[in-house]
């Protein structure tokens, strides 16, 4: 398991929290790919907690953006 720099991920956190967010999500999305049932038992926990809202905010951002790139790539 590699050693990470925790001080340096809670300073990132602490700056630029949405960014941290999706870059966790997408993390967890990575993951859990393959197991849909694992994906939703965990976004389900964490929209339970005390930061549900934001992640709700950051799941929107990136399904605009995603959504934004697929519509880029058929206008071309």
């Amino acid at each position: 398991m590699p050693i990470r720099d925790y001080k340096r991920i809670l300073e990132y956190r602490e700056k630029n929290y949405e960014e941290f967010l999706e870059i966790l999500l997408e993390e967890l999305l990575s993951f859990s790919k393959e197991d849909q049932v694992l994906l939703t038992e965990l976004i389900s926990h964490l929209l339970t907690t005390d930061i549900g809202d934001d992640v709700k905010v950051v799941l929107s951002k990136m399904r605009d953006d995603k959504i934004n790139h697929i519509l880029d790539n058929e206008g071309r």
